[in-house]
């Protein structure tokens, strides 16, 4: 018999030979590989390392970031529904969204908390919650108490109510509220501000922005046709938030007749 290994051939007797040389070299092999000198990084090559995971991070997180606040923005559009549909129902139930008390210049009250109404444009009659800029008692606690005749009237008496009497919740109470709670804004934005609430109480079907305060929309000479210094917009409510810079840019951003420091979130806009 002939036994081959390799390319070469041996005969049975140079094999039995061979044989127990081959198995003792194969031993001391294995017996060394677990006392082979393992080769340590040096400090360049940990440096470099180090560097590309820098690099690698620093072109993750802007698109981690950026796809975090688009995230926060769809958040907000879909709260601005939720309480827009809130308030049709209100309507759908009591013939009208609010109650004012019918003056001029209407006002409205919450829970004893009080919202104004603002520029008028073509007749239209608008009252904001939770605008900053009109200086009510407090805007984010008239908020509060307007969000709260909403998810929770049990919780505010008769004599205070605005409308909903017959305590019917037309949104859902968050998982943080608590009627002995002042302090949080319920239904707030992602970043923690109350939404502006823009709503017609003279059934004129017309709601104003009055953006015009802002010198870049007074002077800009490419408006639309249903723009004069804001929005003259079509319909009964309207919301707008702060956006991230938490900033009233009344309704003001990148695409409309914003710049990069306006960031305004709007319920009329896609």
């Amino acid at each position: 018999m002939v036994a081959k290994f390799g390319k070469m051939s041996y005969g049975m007797n140079e094999w039995v030979r061979l044989q127990p040389l081959i198995e003792q070299e194969i031993d001391i092999i294995f017996m060394e590989l677990p006392h082979m000198k393992r080769h340590d990084f040096s400090l360049v090559e940990l440096l470099v390392v180090i560097g590309i995971i820098g690099l690698l991070a620093g072109l993750l997180l802007p698109a981690v970031s950026s796809g975090r606040q688009k995230g926060m923005i769809t958040q907000a559009k879909a709260d601005m529904n939720s309480i827009r549909m809130a308030l049709k129902n209100v309507e759908t139930n009591y013939g009208q969204m609010i109650k004012t008390d019918g003056a001029e210049n209407p006002t409205a009250k919450f829970n004893g908390k009080k919202a104004k109404s603002v520029k008028s444009k073509d007749g239209e009659k608008v009252i904001a919650i939770g605008n900053e800029s009109l200086k009510d008692d407090d805007h984010k606690d008239t908020y509060r108490e307007f969000i709260r005749e909403l998810c929770a009237p049990e919780d505010i008496s008769t004599a205070n109510k605005n409308i909903n009497t017959r305590n019917i919740k037309f949104l859902d109470a968050p998982p943080e509220y608590n009627e002995d709670d002042d302090d949080t804004i319920w239904w707030s934005d992602p970043w923690g501000n109350p939404y502006t609430v823009l709503i017609n109480v003279n059934y004129t079907n017309k709601v104003y922005i009055p953006a015009g305060t802002n010198a870049k929309l007074r002077d800009n000479v490419s408006k639309p046709k249903n723009y004069d210094d804001g929005w003259l917009l079509s319909g009964s409510v309207f919301l707008y938030s702060l956006g991230p810079n938490g900033v009233d840019n009344s309704g003001l951003n990148q695409n409309n007749l914003g710049d990069n420091t306006t960031d305004d979130i709007c319920s009329w806009e896609k």
